[in-house]
């Protein structure tokens, strides 16, 4: 694959369009790999396609995923499958972009140690700067969708407020919210941010948390205070 750049993607592709077809006919056979296999065989080589112009013909693409997997598998219904081939092509050419921007790209040696690791592979990846978790969820969704199991999204976990934050804030609740403790505390967030600054984005949630603490004690709203910041 480093050497040939027709062959960009192709493992990628490959696997992720086994699992379309697994997930849409309920069946995780060998033979389910075996056909996708041929069919990308047929298209990166017999056919000399290259990536960009694959990411052109998604008919064309699942006519050939159909076309092999019918000699394989018996398939309940063509014209579906098809459709949830061409609804899933996108979702995987976003990841594969993702991974893979060029042919030879430097990622290219991460990945294949991502792709022969089993407890981790996504870590891997975002140890090394390629962050595909918001298009792996996505693709996630898209399968349990067509495999008609309902999943839902991952929540986002709530955000700690960082302690030299709330510090500001019990200093204010002890303090009984004098004005002069309020204007104090305004001058030392407000220092506080202009040097996150500096950092940003690195620090853009720490900015926000001083941000929110800010506006309350500027809008006097200590009891929104009390609860959120305690």
């Amino acid at each position: 694959m480093e050497k040939d750049a027709r062959l960009k993607g192709y493992s990628l592709i490959h696997g992720l369009l086994a699992l379309i077809v697994a997930n849409h006919e309920s069946t995780y056979h060998p033979s389910v790999g075996h056909a996708i296999g041929d069919a990308m065989d047929s298209l990166f080589l017999n056919q000399n396609m290259s990536y960009d112009r694959l990411k052109e013909n998604p008919d064309m693409i699942a006519q050939f995923v159909i076309n092999h997997i019918t000699k394989e598998i018996p398939v309940a219904d063509e014209e579906k499958l098809k459709q949830a081939i061409k609804r899933g092509l996108p979702l995987i050419f976003k990841i594969v972009d993702k991974m893979w921007p060029e042919p030879n790209h430097p990622n290219l040696k991460v990945i294949g140690k991502a792709l022969h690791e089993v407890d981790d592979p996504v870590g891997i990846l975002k140890r090394n700067g390629i962050d595909i978790e918001p298009e792996l969820e996505e693709f996630r969704q898209f399968l349990a969708e067509i495999s008609g199991k309902k999943i839902e999204p991952k929540k986002p976990e709530p955000q700690t407020i960082p302690p030299e934050v709330l510090a500001i804030a019990m200093g204010l609740k002890f303090a009984g919210y004098f004005e002069e403790a309020l204007k104090k505390a305004e001058e030392e967030i407000l220092s506080k941010i202009d040097s996150l600054l500096d950092s940003y984005p690195e620090t853009a949630q720490l900015i926000g948390h001083y941000a929110a603490l800010l506006r309350l004690i500027q809008r006097k709203e200590f009891e929104r205070l009390k609860e959120l910041f305690g």
